[in-house]
């Protein structure tokens, strides 16, 4: 793992203080033995004091030398037996393979220090359950996280400017939270896999959808990463299948009137889906753009009704059923108190 320059120049000034450490000792030393010459000129009555001085300075200097020279335990080497890992702060990454394949490994602290993720540095972790990723992250290389199936909700950061091949290959069915940014990140092909849920945000409102294929893998994704590069009713028409169409609409209609007509076309199978996931925010966003009509207004106070019953979310019925009260109205007493 790879230290900042910081750490780089004290490791220098520790290498001067050390030389200057060892000169002092040969000094010592030196002074230690003219002493016993000293005492020795000087005659017998004085020999034996400066023999003491000079010994005594001998075992103090060697005794020292011996504690300075030891050296420190190394840091632990990552093995298959390791449970958790805690990254120093300073880092600035993570080396490629450098918990490659710990099968043990089930959390990881990472400092706010690391940018860098290397290639395969958690390659096969299938155990790592809990692990967050540095807010300051820029780059996260090939293989960084392939077969960690034991997260099950991954957030990239918005400082993230590259992603590497299958960087979250074979994750299991994880959700991958990418910012709002995501136009600016370089993604590689196959960096996640069939199966993820891709989390999306866009003026503060959040959608997502299962990938089908791999990231890039087929013409189909190459299409959704187009669009989500260059978000454009161009782009927009380029996919073909709904099951990208219909969540990508709800995050850009705003943006084209075709891609809003598109939303409004396919509304009877959006909204439903919204009502059982309880999106109450979104199901008012909808009302609020007109996009919820009064001719199909009806129809989903009625589902909403329904998934009350089976526990689910009062709050959108009442919601529902409030905006038709005030924006459309009631054809009579009895259908008011029918819902």
């Amino acid at each position: 793992m790879k230290t900042d320059p910081d750490k780089a120049e004290k490791k220098q000034r520790d290498e001067k203080s050390e030389k200057k450490t060892e000169f002092l000792f040969d000094v010592l030393i030196v002074l230690g033995a003219l002493i016993i010459h000293v005492g020795g000129l000087l005659g017998n009555q004085m020999f034996l004091c400066y023999i003491a001085i000079g010994c005594a300075i001998f075992v103090a200097v060697g005794t020292i030398r011996v504690m300075h020279t030891t050296p420190t335990a190394p840091e632990p080497t990552p093995t298959t037996e390791m449970k958790k890992a805690v990254i120093p702060y300073g880092n600035i990454s993570i080396e490629q393979m450098a918990f490659y394949e710990c099968y043990h490994l089930g959390e990881v602290e990472i400092p706010d220090t690391v940018t860098t993720i290397g290639e395969k540095a958690f390659y096969n972790c299938r155990r790592l359950y809990k692990m967050e990723l540095p807010p300051y992250l820029e780059r996260i290389e090939a293989n960084a996280f392939c077969y960690c199936q034991a997260v099950f909700e991954w957030k990239i950061p918005s400082t993230v400017k590259y992603i590497g091949e299958c960087a979250f290959f074979k994750v299991g069915f994880a959700k991958i939270d990418l910012p709002e940014n995501i136009a600016e990140i370089e993604i590689k092909y196959g960096a996640f896999s069939r199966g993820s849920y891709l989390c999306f945000t866009r003026n503060g409102r959040k959608f997502d959808f299962e990938l089908h294929n791999a990231w890039q893998e087929k013409p189909e994704e190459q299409s959704l990463a187009e669009f989500l590069k260059n978000p454009t009713a161009e782009t927009f028409r380029k996919m073909k299948q709904s099951y990208y169409k219909i969540p990508l609409s709800l995050g850009y209609y705003d943006i084209d009137k075709s891609i809003r007509n598109y939303l409004k076309g396919c509304i009877q199978q959006v909204v439903p889906e919204l009502i059982h996931k309880k999106e109450l925010e979104t199901i008012s966003m909808l009302l609020n753009d007109g996009i919820i009509t009064k001719k199909n207004i009806d129809n989903f106070i009625d589902l909403a009704i329904d998934e009350a019953q089976k526990g689910g979310s009062f709050e959108i019925q009442m919601l529902l059923t409030d905006y038709k009260a005030k924006h459309f109205g009631f054809e009579s007493i009895e259908d008011r108190f029918r819902l």
